[in-house]
């Protein structure tokens, strides 16, 4: 003979073994990423074996060598008809293939010691190929879905001229029996069917492979296109800059809203030259604690638009790699109202809604800190308790909303005489308090309570009124009346009491009450 069986089994053999090989390295690599990998391996496997028990036919049992190795072959291909199924995700009934199987093993061992028959045997194999691989190339050219055809369809091919190879020896069988019973004795044809499957094999593990790497391509494009819709289509505003020069290579559509710049102004410049960060010790800071760390979170910084226009961002960056380059992902969360609400809801709980005054909270704090900066600097300050005048009678006939402006008026005559660095404060109803602070002299504090003094006397004009509004006013000296914030107040409240009960319309330190 022209081909040696035995020659063309042991090179099946040896394709069966480096296909293995493969098969190993492929789900290795990939067997948390898709499954069904492993039974392409079992399948490797058991045709290894299964050709290897078949060579050592005529050494070994012929249980071993010719149930157990066919049996082996069928069961490795159902495994693979399994493999596919899950690697490509579509659920199979395989239970008629395991009883195909079992009826094989049967069939095998009667032709193999009660009939001893080549040809049954051989019909018996090629017809259980001819099903499963059939079932096979059904799925992966019908079943699979049309974004995996084109990694399946030629792996769908060959189990095509699998089953076409099965079906010419059935026929062949059929038409032509061998009158040989050795199988390494068979004829022409039987050869060429081996060299036909060793061939089919080498060919199945290439295209494994290629159907394996063509799937990682379908994942990274959905990956990419994941990525770029949650890139593009992201509220935030998201920057992709190169950590070598730090110039911009990719913007989202939320950094052009946010920013007003379009892609082409952007694309290849730095921040810096944009002119994005409102304050440069920020940007500074940022990039030094991201290279530190290689990443920031939340970062409340001001930014700046293309129009001017100051915008309050919470900034987070990370250093990332793309392509074997190190680069830097930004994004930028517009948190200008927030930033604005909080002010809003700061300031209604630190001033009076009524005047814009700093109310008796703030006016704690701020005392508090002068009274620290007072002793550290060895300095004096002064508190003045102030009442409006019979403003009482005032509200009572001429109504509420006279009275309010009154109370508004009365609070931009006291701002408007005393220091931007002094503080006016409302505690309610006509009770205001003043914080006059870095006190040299008591003539200092007495100048400013004539001002006071002379300013609300002058004719006052409401809602087509004219009002003469005068003050009391009591004044208590740190540190010659006290040290205690409380107790301060306290006594510009006694001396304030004094003027009142004396004609009001006048002013007094307290310690002038104790001499």
């Amino acid at each position: 003979m022209a081909l040696d069986i035995k020659t063309l089994m042991i090179m099946n053999l040896l394709i069966n073994v480096v296909g293995s090989l493969a098969m190993a390295i492929i789900w290795k690599q990939n067997k948390n990423r898709f499954t069904g990998i492993g039974f392409w391996l079992a399948d490797m496997l058991m045709q290894a074996i299964g050709s290897l028990l078949i060579i050592l036919r005529g050494i070994i049992p012929n249980f071993f060598s010719i149930v157990i190795a066919n049996t082996l072959i069928i069961l490795g291909v159902v495994l693979l008809y399994t493999g596919m199924s899950k690697f490509i995700e579509k659920k199979v009934r395989n239970m008629q293939n395991y009883f195909l199987i079992v009826l094989g093993f049967f069939a095998l061992s009667y032709y193999t010691y009660i009939q001893f028959d080549l040809n049954m045997r051989t019909t018996i194999n090629a017809t259980m190929l001819l099903i499963v691989t059939l079932q096979i190339a059904w799925l992966l050219l019908k079943k699979v879905d049309a974004n995996l055809f084109k990694s399946t369809w030629i792996t769908g091919l060959i189990f095509c001229s699998y089953a076409l190879v099965n079906l010419l020896e059935i026929n062949k069988l059929l038409f032509f029996p061998s009158r040989e019973n050795d199988f390494f004795k068979a004829s022409l044809f039987e050869s060429l069917k081996v060299l036909s499957f060793a061939t089919l094999s080498a060919l199945l593990t290439i295209t494994l492979v290629l159907m394996v790497n063509k799937r990682l391509l379908i994942v990274l494009r959905e990956k990419e296109q994941q990525f770029s819709v949650a890139f593009h289509s992201s509220p935030y505003a998201i920057i992709l800059t190169k950590i070598e020069n730090g110039m911009i290579f990719e913007v989202n559509e939320g950094f052009v809203k946010l920013t007003g710049y379009q892609y082409s102004e952007v694309l290849g410049k730095t921040t810096l030259a944009l002119k994005l960060w409102e304050r440069e010790e920020d940007r500074i800071a940022v990039v030094k604690d991201l290279l530190e760390h290689e990443e920031v979170q939340e970062i409340e910084c001001n930014f700046r638009t293309k129009a001017g226009k100051i915008i309050n961002g919470l900034f987070s960056s990370k250093i990332i790699t793309i392509n074997g380059e190190k680069c830097i992902l930004s994004n930028i969360s517009d948190i200008t109202n927030i930033s604005n609400m909080k002010q809003q809801l700061q300031v209604m709980a630190t001033h009076d809604a009524l005047t814009e005054l700093p109310n008796r909270i703030l006016f704690y704090d701020r005392l508090a800190i002068a009274l620290a900066n007072a002793r550290r600097n060895r300095k004096g300050i002064a508190i003045l308790s102030l009442d409006l005048d019979r403003f009482k009678d005032i509200n009572d006939s001429l109504g509420h909303d006279t009275g309010d402006k009154v109370l508004q008026a009365a609070a931009k005559k006291l701002t408007g005489v005393v220091r931007s660095v002094d503080t006016v404060a409302r505690f309610g109803g006509d009770e205001f308090v003043v914080l006059l602070g870095e006190i040299e002299l008591k003539a200092d504090v007495e100048g400013v309570l004539q001002k006071i003094l002379g300013s609300f006397r002058e004719s006052l004009k409401v809602n087509g009124v004219d009002l003469i509004l005068t003050v009391s006013i009591g004044v208590a000296l740190y540190p010659t009346d006290d040290y205690d914030i409380n107790a301060l107040i306290k006594k510009s409240d006694e001396a304030l009491y004094f003027v009142k009960a004396n004609g009001r319309d006048n002013c007094k330190f307290y310690d002038d009450l104790i001499k």
